[in-house]
């Protein structure tokens, strides 16, 4: 709908609540490629406000520019992502910790700014008015308080999930800032079900991604029993790091087989092979069969 719109009072910012792993980032890498509009993501922990030593909110502007290949229409529709935006909090009256959100307030209400790519080198326009800008968090803190049990009263997830304006108040975030994120999502920690979905359904599936270089490059195929998934999303639930470490657990288990089959590759590549592999290999990267 920001992509859209014609008046930018209709374009609104958001805010996306929930721990590591859950799917922040990567719901607004979806809705980019769908769009097909540049999307740029910031860490906030290296944003200060002007006149502190670090990085300045246009920062952030000239990477959205450089992104959009210095198209500034493009920048201008494109998606800006300020990722661990709850390390912006306020610690008691820090002078500087609220001028950082104001700085950020600014941008979300839509301005016109003007900055140089380079020290001393031409300056650039880029109007933030209709550009979708989105701010992650994982508020942790938030949800720890409200999952404390007072007598027998335990709450309910809908409770511990149902996130107030005032709660991200107290938090430290100032009350302007609250008030301009028009829509507030919260994502659920990743179970062992939806782990398992990721791994055997997605496109970004590190597995499946895996499965198909093997056979556009090594004319390998790859194949896997019910133990190697179940040891894989074991293995992802004691990291407790959600979706990512899907990525780490694979980037671990195939690193021996992608270097045996880079040998055996030199050696023949016309012939076609088959790898597979079950709960061993999760806990031992050599063991494997080809």
């Amino acid at each position: 709908m920001n992509y859209r719109a014609k008046n930018k009072k209709d374009v609104r910012t958001m805010l996306s609540i929930g721990p590591t792993g859950s799917g922040k980032t990567m719901t607004y890498q979806v809705i980019a490629e769908y769009l097909g509009v540049p999307l740029t993501i910031y860490d906030c922990n290296s944003i200060t406000s002007a006149g502190y030593v670090g990085k300045d909110i246009e920062d952030s502007l000239k990477e959205v520019y450089l992104r959009a290949n210095k198209n500034p229409k493009l920048a201008a529709k494109s998606i800006l992502v300020f990722d661990e935006v709850d390390k912006l909090a306020c610690r008691g009256s820090d002078v500087k910790d609220i001028a950082v959100q104001q700085a950020l307030l600014k941008l979300l209400e839509g301005y016109n700014y003007r900055f140089p790519l380079v020290k001393n080198g031409a300056e650039v326009s880029l109007d933030t008015s209709f550009m979708s800008i989105a701010c992650l968090g994982a508020f942790s803190s938030i949800f720890e308080t409200k999952t404390r049990i007072s007598g027998f009263n335990t709450p309910t997830y809908e409770e511990i999930h149902d996130v107030s304006e005032e709660d991200l108040i107290k938090y430290g975030m100032i009350r302007e800032l609250v008030g301009r994120w028009k829509h507030l999502f919260i994502y659920k920690v990743q179970t062992p079900d939806s782990l398992r979905r990721i791994l055997l359904e997605s496109k970004w599936s590190p597995l499946l991604l895996t499965q198909e270089r093997y056979l556009s490059e090594f004319n390998t195929e790859l194949i896997w029993d019910t133990t190697f998934i179940d040891a894989y999303i074991e293995e992802a639930m004691k990291r407790k790091a959600g979706g990512r470490s899907l990525s780490k657990i694979g980037a671990n288990t195939f690193v021996k087989i992608d270097r045996e089959l880079l040998r055996l590759n030199r050696e023949n590549p016309d012939i076609k092979r088959k790898i597979l592999v079950n709960s061993d290999t999760i806990y031992n990267n050599r063991k494997f069969k080809i």
